[in-house]
């Protein structure tokens, strides 16, 4: 309790009460600690992955093969960007089952999205190449398996970009809740910040505010 205040004063007490020193400071330790060079917080695990698929380009009518067991808010923010899901059933260790999605597969599939569960990650091997052979785009949820390793690497590199999540029953215990998405590539940073920011560029947000991308409001607060 007293770290939580000291720090608590620390944070108010800097003029950015939004996306400032703390929150970079948490955003260079997470890259640290997942061995990737790029992280952005933002406000929950719902919000993230909404980005994520905003920055991956799911837009209405696009269909995503997902399972239905998890979170029901990982369902939702790929719903409310008006995505159809196809629900896979999962195998003996809780993740969906490769063989079924192929099953699937329609001819509007565009989307997988790869969610781990209780710590076990999908089978990447097999996903990946069901996402080739297809030409489909891989949505990484690793939310719930952020710390694992999928053949001696870590889940968090075997894809191009991932949510993972902080909060009181996650890996990562945090008051109340949050997120991150890490991600290898500088391509993907402009998208990212405009998306977490209603969709303006910070290029130009204390010059002419520019809606560059659709985003939604999830800048992380210092105080968190």
């Amino acid at each position: 309790k007293h770290l939580y205040f000291e720090h608590l004063e620390k944070a108010l007490s800097v003029p950015e009460s939004n996306n400032g020193v703390y929150c970079r400071k948490v955003e260079e330790l997470i890259c640290d600690f997942y061995g990737l060079p790029f992280a952005n917080l933002t406000t929950s695990g719902t919000i993230a992955l909404t980005q994520l698929a905003l920055v991956k380009g799911v837009k209405p009518g696009d269909e995503i093969i997902a399972t239905g067991y998890t979170c029901s808010n990982a369902i939702m923010a790929y719903s409310i960007l008006g995505a159809s899901i196809k629900f896979c059933d999962i195998n003996m260790h809780g993740v969906m089952d490769p063989e079924q999605i192929k099953q699937l597969i329609g001819p509007k599939t565009k989307y997988i999205a790869a969610t781990g569960m209780f710590g076990n990650p999908v089978d990447w091997d097999k996903i990946k190449k069901i996402a080739f052979d297809n030409d489909l785009i891989i949505l990484s949820d690793i939310a719930q398996s952020q710390n694992t390793d999928y053949k001696g690497t870590p889940v968090s590199q075997l894809d191009d970009m991932s949510m993972i999540n902080f909060g009181r029953q996650k890996e990562i215990p945090v008051y109340g809740t949050y997120a991150a998405i890490v991600y290898k590539s500088d391509k993907y940073k402009d998208a990212l910040d405009a998306a977490r920011l209603c969709g303006m560029s910070r290029r130009t947000l204390y010059g002419r505010n520019k809606i560059s991308h659709l985003g939604v409001n999830g800048e992380p607060s210092e105080d968190k």
